[in-house]
């Protein structure tokens, strides 16, 4: 991307940076992985291996991930792992070659990753979570991007402080897009002729972000019950499909259960649902009344599932 010029380039030359063609990887392994095995098995496995070797190469004082490009609600690290033994298979392995648990995932710049699917399979292996339960549309103009943790080398200036712990480094970035979102220009903006074309309005340019305390969302998990909570709300929303109503949002084109509404109707008997919910989310940033859809209780966080 060479949108930002000079600046971009100049940031990049503190880094070392190696790429590699990925179908060139591909047709080799070919040679040693079985016809059968699906690509998808592959990219995970080389996926895993890339971000072990990294922890092995560049120890650190904590270890986290920060995903950048597209997100889904069934999947994790720009969809590289969306199968739950991708997710589990990749996440268990860092942490066993760590020595514990891996410190952060971040999915701040992703859209849909705050689901139940997303952080029941990686509940076991991560301390915290930054998600957006909405699409990660930036409601600026180009030229406040760079004031955006994720852009221009912002994001190393977060733990550059070794004072400061995992939950205090991630809730300043969750507020730094909570201060950028609910700008008078980013207002401004999202009401232009720019914004609004297409049948766009406010409540488009929609921004949410959470920060997850993951010991306090296992939890929940354990409250839900089941050999996988995930499958135990699947199968409760059959159930109840009917009283979900008012549990529902459209983000682009899709509709979704909001969590933190469905629980308390899909399990009446999880009376102290609503404490424990407040534990796990340790900051939320939303642009919800300067964007017009305060109205609505939902989205709330995190997703349920899609509704089907």
């Amino acid at each position: 991307d060479n949108s930002n010029g000079s600046d971009r380039k100049a940031n990049l030359t503190s880094f070392k940076v190696a790429a590699y063609p990925l179908e060139e990887i591909m047709d080799g392994l070919k040679l040693i992985y079985p016809e059968h095995l699906p690509k998808r098995d592959i990219i995970a496995d080389l996926a895993s291996l890339l971000i072990n070797r990294a922890q092995l190469k560049f120890p650190s004082k904590y270890l986290g991930f920060k995903s950048s490009g597209h997100g889904t609600p069934t999947g994790i690290m720009n969809g590289f792992f969306d199968e739950p033994y991708h997710i589990t298979a990749a996440l268990g392995w860092a942490k066993e070659i760590k020595g514990g648990n891996i410190d952060f995932l971040d999915f701040s710049t992703n859209c849909n990753v705050a689901s139940l699917y997303n952080l029941n399979y990686s509940a076991p292996y991560v301390d915290y979570v930054v998600a957006s339960d909405l699409t990660r549309s930036s409601p600026l103009p180009f030229k406040f991007y760079g004031e955006r943790p994720d852009t221009r080398g912002n994001y190393a200036t977060y733990f550059a402080d070794e004072s400061k712990d995992v939950p205090a480094i991630l809730g300043a970035i969750v507020d730094k897009y909570g201060e950028l979102f609910n700008s008078s220009d980013a207002v401004t903006w999202a009401a232009s002729d720019e914004a609004t074309k297409n049948g766009r309005t406010l409540t488009s340019w929609r921004q949410q972000l959470t920060l997850f305390d993951m010991s306090k969302m296992r939890k929940i998990l354990e409250k839900i019950g089941g050999e996988d909570p995930y499958e135990t709300c699947r199968a409760k929303i059959k159930e109840k499909e009917s009283s979900l109503t008012g549990t529902v949002y459209e983000d682009h084109n899709s509709k979704y259960y909001a969590f933190k509404t469905a629980v308390p109707i899909l399990f009446p008997n999880y009376t102290s649902f609503a404490s424990d919910w407040d534990a796990v989310t340790i900051k939320q940033m939303s642009n919800r009344k300067q964007f017009q859809w305060e109205g609505s209780e939902v989205p709330t966080g995190l997703i349920l599932s899609r509704k089907y």
